[in-house]
Order: C-alpha cells, then structure tokens, then sequence
C-alpha cells in the first residue's frame, strides 16, 4: 500500500473500531510500502494488515475472502476509499 492507501485504510478501521496503526514498512523509507501494524513502536510492532482487513470486512457483514493468494500478502479482492475533498 501507498502511504495515502494505508491512511485510508486506517481510518477505515477506526470508523468501525478495529485497531491499527499505518505506518511504513521500513522507517528509512516512508516514501516506500505501508501496512497495518498492531502499534506505532517501529522497534516492537506486527503487521497486522491481513487480520485488520478481515476484522473490517467482518465489520461490514461480510466473509473474509478465502481464496488462494490472499494470505501472501497480495489481497485477491481489495477495498476503494474514495478521497475526502477538502475544503
């Protein structure tokens, strides 16, 4: 995920109430890939986007998708979080 993406994605999950924290994949790099972590610490954190995506899913009356490749971090199904225009 973009760094935009796992921001979306974040606020997603407070709306319904799943914790997370987005935040890079590597710390020297923020320009580079984000995920869901269980906490901010960079030193003493999980990713925790798959359970985080199914936890949402779950909150939103579906069935997490149980398909091959979901769980090799490639979502075969994703979400779209439109942009909040600003004003």
């Amino acid at each position: 995920m973009t760094e935009d993406e796992a921001r979306r994605v974040h606020r997603a999950l407070e709306l319904v109430g799943v914790p997370g924290e987005a935040g890079p994949v590597d710390m020297a790099d923020p320009a580079g890939e984000w995920r869901i972590f269980d906490r901010a610490d960079a030193l003493d954190r999980q990713d925790i986007t798959l359970s985080s995506l199914d936890a949402l899913i779950a909150k939103l009356g579906g069935e997490p998708a149980r398909t091959p490749g979901w769980h090799d971090g490639h979502p075969v199904r994703g979400f779209i979080f439109p942009e909040h225009p600003t004003s």
